[in-house]
């Protein structure tokens, strides 16, 4: 078993094998001073698929002083926010560098260049921030991916809809979200 320090490549220590020397050349590594575009993975449902599921947290959050629908995505390694929702932010978009190509569920890979810094998303009274990459989607106007859910220590139970968060000095707090259930599958006729 290697230890997290050591390169897989040559085995010397405090060397990751994206830097060793040993690389051949057109290997994936060292850039050489050039930016590499990030890849990125978001798998988005419709807001109807997600409170009929029990694999996924849904919820209507503030984000900027305003409702907004929220889906809580461990599949997904970002953190995102719809370009339909992002002009009501008022907030200055900055470019995304290196820009990333972002996998869809379809396998279709779109490009994202543009990010929201300090986002304020606010939960049981408290703010906390995010970094939301501005992508083309609808259904739901922000998906929090793994880099917020890491970052704010949250363990998300899927089946009881609930997101359990701890700070950093050890205090938790936890979000619930409202159970749903499939629509109702119902013809009337008059």
């Amino acid at each position: 078993m290697y230890d997290q320090n050591v390169c897989f490549k040559c085995e010397k220590p405090n060397l990751l094998a994206r830097d060793c020397p040993t690389k051949k050349p057109g290997e994936p590594g060292r850039s050489g001073g050039q930016k590499t575009q990030a890849t990125a993975r978001v798998y988005t449902l419709t807001p109807i698929d997600a409170k009929a599921s029990n694999d996924v947290v849904t919820c209507t959050l503030s984000l900027f002083s305003r409702h907004a629908s929220i889906l809580f995505d461990s599949g997904a390694t970002h953190s995102f926010i719809s370009n339909h929702y992002e002009p009501l932010t008022e907030k200055i978009p900055e470019p995304l560098e290196p820009s990333m190509s972002v996998a869809t569920s379809l396998g279709d890979h779109i490009i994202c260049d543009s990010v929201l810094i300090g986002c304020p998303i606010e939960i049981q009274g408290r703010i906390l921030p995010t970094d939301l990459i501005i992508f083309n989607m609808s259904g739901f106007e922000v998906i929090l991916g793994m880099d917020w859910l890491s970052r704010n220590h949250a363990c998300v139970d899927c089946f009881n809809k609930r997101v359990v968060f701890k700070s950093t000095s050890g205090e938790e707090f936890s979000f619930q979200s409202v159970r749903g259930s499939s629509p109702p599958r119902v013809i009337s006729a008059l």
